[in-house]
Parts: C-alpha cells; sequence; structure tokens
C-alpha cells in the first residue's frame, strides 16, 4: 500500500502555487454589464434597496500569468467580516455568508455571480438593520482548505448605509405668497446629511399637485420596488424638534422605538397597507389624514413639492403656485422636511400645525397700484420707430474698443478733425513725450438710490415704502479706451454694473389692497446699468508734474436694464405686466484720480514690466444719471445723482 501511494504521488501533475494569482473583483448591476461606479455604490447600497433585496453582480476575472495552476482549484465567493480565517468555520460561518463556489479555471474569463444587496449589507441576518459602515467581499483560493488560515485571500470592500441621517432640530414653516417658507436648526453634532427636502399634502391629505414634476432626492424601497417598508418619521412638531440626542435614528421595523426614542422618534410598520386604510395617528401624538400619513411612512414621491439644497443650508421654499386650489389664504396644507443622506436614505420630520399660503404685495405692485405706467418688456422704446432707442451701438461698442475698426477710426476722425489746430500740433508733441497708456481699467462701488418715485403722476413713493430711502450699493466696472492724447487721454468708455436692493413685502388685506404688516416674503429690485460715453482724462499735470492729481470728465448714453422679483426669485406680474425691461437715458460724470506709482516706485516698476501696466491709482467720481426714457413715455425712472470710489490701472 505505501509503494502504492508513493506510485501515484510521482505520477500526480506538479501544480505551481497559487501566490501568482491575481483576481479582480468589481461589481455589475443586475444586467451584469454596467460596472458600478463609486457614486452609483452609494446610491446602490441603503437600505431601500436592501429591503428590496435588489440584484447585483459579483465579477470576478483570474488576471495571473503563471502557468502551471491547477485551474480545478476551488474558488469561494464569501461577504462578512474576517471571512478568511477558518480557525473556527462555525463562527465564521454564522457572520459570513458564501455566494458562490468555482475553480480558477473558469474564471479565466469573466464570470459575473449573483448576489443581493440585503447580502452585502445584512450577510446572514433577515433583516436589513440599521448600521453604516464597510462589508467586506472575499474570494479565497486554499490550495489544502485544512488550513487555519486561507492562503490566498482577495478581497473588495464596499460602504454601505443603511442608517437614517442626523435629524435637523427647531423646524418652522411660515405662509409665503405662492407657498411656505420652512427653516431649521442644522444638528453641528453630525454631517451625515447631503440634501433637504420637503413633503407637502393639502389639508385632505391628497398631493398638492395634480401631476407632480418633481422628482425626490432620497430612495425608498415603495418608489423603487412597491414594498411598504416604513420609512422612519419623526414625532410631528409645531415649532421645534428636540435635539436632546443627536444620534442618527434607526429603521428598524418594530413598533416600540428603538434607541433614539429620546429624540422622539417613531416608526409605522404599516406603510405597505391601501392610503384609505393607512393610520391616521403620526407617532401617536398628532393625527392626520390617512393619506398622508401613508405619504409620510412611504416617503411617496407624489408629494415632493420642493427641490433639494445642500445639507449645509437651514432654509426651503415651497412653491404652491401650480396646485389647483386658489392660494387666498383660505387653502392649508400639511408639510413635512426630508432629510437625506449621500446613500440617499430619508428621514421625514412632519409639521403637526397646517400652513396657509397668503398673498402678498410686492414691490411691482405697489408701484402699479400707485399709478406707476411702466409697461413690464425688456425694450427701452416704444413700438414707433426712433433713433433714440436703438441700442445696437452698445455691443458694437465693446467691440471695437478692442480693436481699430473703420468704424471707430471713423468716429474718431470726426472728434480729432473737431479739435481746434493747436490742439492736434499739442496731439503729435505729446506723443512722443512720456509713455502713453491706451487703456484705463476701473473698478468702483457706491451708493445708488434709483430714482423711481420720480416719475410723474404717482399717488405715493413705492420704492421709498417698500425698500426705505436708504438705497444700496452699486458696482461696476470701466474699460477706457483711448485713441487721441491732446493733453491727456481721449477716448470712450464703456460701463456695466450690478445693483440690488430688498425689502419685506406687506401682507395683503381681504379688500385686496395692502395692509401696514410686513409679509415674511422678499420683495427685490435689481438693475444691470450699461453705458458708452465720451470720456477724457487731463493727464499732462501728472505726467510733467509733481502733482499725481488727474482731473477727468465723462459724457454718454446709459441703458439700464431692470426687473423685480417675488420671494421665490421669479419676476413679479400685475395687471398682466411683468416687472421687467429697460430705461434708456444720459451720464455725466466729473472726478479726480491719484496715481500711486511714487508710494512704492519699485512695486510700480514691476508692474509695468511684467504686467505691463503704466500707472495704478485711486479715484473719486460724482455722477449724475437722468434715466427716464430719453422723452419715451411709461419708462421706469432709475437715474440718481449719486457719487463712487474705486481702483484704476492705466496700461
Amino acid at each position: 500500500m505505501k509503494q502504492l501511494l508513493v506510485a501515484l504521488l510521482f505520477t500526480l501533475p506538479a501544480y505551481a502555487d497559487v501566490s501568482g494569482v491575481d483576481i479582480r473583483i468589481q461589481l455589475t448591476d443586475k444586467t451584469k454589464i454596467h460596472h458600478l461606479t463609486d457614486q452609483e455604490l452609494r446610491k446602490q447600497f441603503n437600505r431601500a434597496h436592501c429591503v428590496c433585496e435588489t440584484l447585483i453582480g459579483v465579477e470576478l476575472l483570474q488576471q495571473g500569468t503563471q502557468t502551471g495552476l491547477n485551474l480545478d482549484q476551488e474558488v469561494q465567493l464569501w461577504v462578512g467580516p474576517q471571512c478568511d480565517d477558518l480557525q473556527n468555520r462555525t463562527q465564521r460561518d454564522l457572520r459570513c455568508e458564501r455566494l458562490a463556489t468555482t475553480t480558477l479555471g473558469q474564471i479565466r474569463v469573466a464570470q459575473v455571480f449573483d448576489a443581493t444587496v440585503k447580502q452585502i449589507t445584512s450577510p446572514k441576518s433577515d433583516e436589513c438593520s440599521s448600521v453604516e459602515g464597510d462589508q467586506t467581499i472575499w474570494v479565497l483560493v486554499d490550495e489544502t482548505l485544512t488550513d487555519t488560515k486561507v492562503d490566498k485571500p482577495f478581497q473588495l470592500a464596499v460602504k454601505t448605509d443603511l442608517k437614517a441621517p442626523t435629524l435637523p432640530a427647531d423646524i418652522v414653516a411660515v405662509s409665503s405668497e405662492d407657498g411656505f417658507r420652512v427653516t431649521w436648526k442644522l444638528q453641528t453634532t453630525s454631517s451625515s446629511v447631503a440634501k433637504f427636502q420637503l413633503l407637502c399634502a393639502k389639508s385632505d391629505g391628497t398631493p398638492s399637485f395634480t401631476k407632480n414634476l418633481i422628482a425626490p432626492d432620497y430612495n425608498s424601497s415603495f418608489q423603487t420596488c412597491g414594498i411598504g417598508d416604513p420609512v422612519l418619521v419623526a414625532s410631528p412638531t409645531t415649532e421645534s424638534l428636540d435635539a436632546g440626542s443627536p444620534d442618527a435614528p434607526v429603521f428598524d421595523a418594530a413598533p416600540a422605538v428603538d434607541a433614539s426614542a429620546d429624540a422622539g422618534i417613531s416608526v409605522d410598520a404599516s406603510s405597505d397597507a391601501d392610503p384609505a386604510d393607512a393610520s391616521s395617528d403620526a407617532g401617536g401624538t398628532s393625527a392626520f389624514p390617512a393619506a398622508w400619513q401613508a405619504a409620510l411612512d412611504r416617503a411617496d414621491k407624489a408629494y415632493v413639492c420642493s427641490s433639494s439644497v445642500g445639507g449645509n443650508q437651514s432654509e426651503l421654499i415651497a412653491d404652491l403656485s401650480n396646485t389647483d386650489v386658489k392660494l387666498d389664504g383660505t387653502q392649508s396644507f400639511f408639510v413635512a422636511l426630508v432629510a437625506i443622506d449621500d446613500h440617499e436614505n430619508p428621514v421625514i420630520t412632519p409639521l403637526a400645525d397646517l400652513v396657509s399660503p397668503k398673498p402678498v404685495v410686492d414691490f411691482w405692485e405697489t408701484y402699479r397700484a400707485q399709478g406707476g405706467s411702466t409697461k413690464g418688456g425688456a425694450c427701452a422704446v416704444s413700438n414707433r420707430r426712433t433713433p433714440l432707442g436703438i441700442l445696437w451701438f452698445l455691443p458694437l461698442a465693446f467691440l471695437f474698443l478692442r480693436r481699430k475698426t473703420p468704424l471707430a477710426l471713423a468716429l474718431l476722425a470726426l472728434v480729432a478733425f473737431a479739435l481746434p489746430a493747436g490742439a492736434q500740433e499739442e496731439v503729435e508733441a505729446e506723443s512722443i513725450d512720456p509713455p502713453r497708456s491706451e487703456w484705463n481699467l476701473e473698478l468702483k462701488l457706491g451708493p445708488y438710490l434709483p430714482d423711481v418715485d420720480g416719475e410723474n403722476g404717482l399717488t405715493g413713493k413705492p420704492y421709498e415704502t417698500l425698500f426705505g430711502d436708504g438705497g444700496a450699493l452699486l458696482g461696476q466696472i470701466e474699460l477706457d479706451r483711448f485713441f487721441l492724447w491732446p493733453l491727456g487721454q481721449l477716448g470712450l468708455a464703456g460701463s456695466a454694473g450690478y445693483f440690488s436692493d430688498s425689502g419685506k413685502a406687506f401682507q395683503q388685506g381681504a379688500d385686496g389692497k395692502p395692509t401696514t404688516e410686513r409679509a415674511t416674503d422678499d420683495t427685490r429690485f435689481r438693475m444691470i446699468p450699461l453705458s458708452l460715453a465720451l470720456v477724457y482724462r487731463f493727464t499732462a499735470l501728472a505726467d510733467h508734474t509733481f502733482v499725481p492729481l488727474i482731473p477727468y470728465a465723462k459724457v454718454g448714453l446709459r441703458y439700464d436694464l431692470w426687473w423685480s422679483t417675488k420671494d421665490d426669485g421669479s419676476v413679479s406680474r400685475s395687471d398682466d405686466e411683468s416687472a421687467r425691461g429697460g430705461t434708456l437715458g444720459t451720464l455725466a460724470t466729473i472726478g479726480v484720480s491719484m496715481r500711486i506709482d511714487f508710494l512704492d516706485p519699485g512695486a510700480a516698476h514691476d508692474l509695468r514690466t511684467e504686467y505691463g501696466v503704466e500707472h495704478p491709482g485711486f479715484f473719486v467720481e460724482a455722477a449724475r444719471a437722468e434715466v427716464s426714457g430719453l422723452g419715451v413715455a411709461n419708462r421706469m425712472h432709475t437715474g440718481d445723482t449719486t457719487w463712487a470710489a474705486g481702483v484704476n490701472f492705466e496700461f
């Protein structure tokens, strides 16, 4: 017998060990073709897909180049913690689950083995446990199958999250014109929340919209596979949520509340029932219509009523303007805040009290009610033909500011021809003196109060009523292009700016008129002033003396694009007129600039040699903008007499 065993030993083939083997592990979707990206993996391994037991694929491919391998060598696919420890196989089998068995030969070509999200996230468990962390997929290649440690383990860590995000606190809903504004306090103890979104229902519990076009940014088992797994719903709150327990609540489907009970959390396990049969008690503390309670338990996507905001935000606005009921203050709605984590797990906090959107009176409505005659629209001219309103030269101006086009040269030739002969000689003399700048860039900021209330025919002061008489800041950028140098710089200046003023709208009374009570809705007036002007800067004083001052003047045309918005950012409307338009006018400016080369000659030299900046400086100026339409009626008055200061760079 011994001789027979020796003979067999010498006749068996000599296989190489598995030290040179490399097995690639990748996860695919249920098609077994598409490899899941990192972002898709986060959205796949969550509570919803665990409950639904969503099918995925585990792809194995033997990539080793070593020859002489035993291709019949067994390869086992496991999932769980420390599945390669065979010292106590009984304990290993309790915590790990075997997914498949194959051989080295079979996976020399990629093979995909079926698995479910539940097997990966909760191996050897009948429930989708409320846990967060990494699960490990193991590929075990063992030559002897008798060792206490696998000779060649391969592994892939999969980040899973079946745990609900942290609950927000101090949730408050305040009515607005077309919906309501919801605010909350972020929990500083956790950053698990990635997004927030709102759910809304009519007072009878039905969805706010007949057809909802807003997609949810969370994932629930009901919307994934129709299984009624209870989504975590916090106890209803009227003002704030108890923040005594910052720990994230759990999803365990049980009528009794677990460790997060001290945070006021309750779970309803009857989510797979018909909405009409759903429990009308939310957390046992507040009666809700059956349909609304069922929608909360399922995180029903038909009730989503807002886009999402980031997890670092603390405010959301629900826009119900598309609902099929009239928002006149008599209709009420339920609202719930949904906190969502990176894996798209939601936790829902409903508010116990109903919220009633109420109409408000914003700036545009106030302006129109007080006799404002401006017609909405983006054009600066009326229907009749008038050369004053044709602003085609504005974009062309910026084009020939950058290059000497025939049109620009022709215009400036007229200016040069109009100069006295002595001035033209000065130009020629100056051109051979110090280096002259061809460009000047200005950045400036100053107060501004549009002269809206100066319009004839107004019965009040709508702008001052809504925004006060303080105005706001107007920021501008200007680029000057010089073509002639008669004792200074003569050229064209093009500028653009931005202005925004805001205030609280007024509540609307039963008679449709504004009351003296301010609403929570914001109303805003915004403006973009555009100008094209002739500019002259008297630089001879700074060029030839020790005085670094440059007086200057500008005169030209200005066109103000303006619009007024409601609380949700949409353009206001009144009497079918939209609150946007444009007004043409004139602009005159005088100012003085101070070159600051002398403060640091070394730095000034570096700016000149490295960046081409001949002279940096500061300036202050006074301006009068007469912007009321240049004779065209029904134009918003947006001009002002004001001042500005800033920095400039000649180059």
